[in-house]
């Protein structure tokens, strides 16, 4: 029972882009993210660490964008503790990359 509990939880990190949202914080753009893949899940602690791409757009006008609203593409690592089934927190590492970089596994 532990294990499918544990599983079922890794699926909703796989869809974290649709259904229930936070707000983004307001000094951020909204981000698509893309190349999500679960690379460690450790069924007995309950931990599952993940890596995504998080694409945000910039302006629209040329010559108008300043360095915080260019678009820009991060890496981002995060570890999910799952309890009783559902995710009890998240820690998370953001690294910026070349905007559109492909994460270097075929998506």
């Amino acid at each position: 029972m532990k294990r499918r509990r544990l599983c079922e939880s890794c699926k909703n990190l796989q869809s974290a882009s649709e259904g229930r949202r936070r707000e983004p914080a307001p000094a951020l753009p909204a981000a698509e993210i893309r190349g999500r893949r679960i690379l460690v899940l450790d069924e007995e602690r309950g931990l599952a660490l993940a890596v995504v791409m998080l694409d945000r757009g910039g302006g629209t006008t040329p010559g108008t964008q300043t360095a915080s609203t260019r678009p820009s593409t991060n890496m981002a690592m995060a570890l999910f503790k799952i309890k009783a089934g559902r995710i009890a927190s998240v820690d998370m590492l953001e690294r910026p990359v070349p905007f559109g970089m492909s994460s270097g596994w075929v998506e």
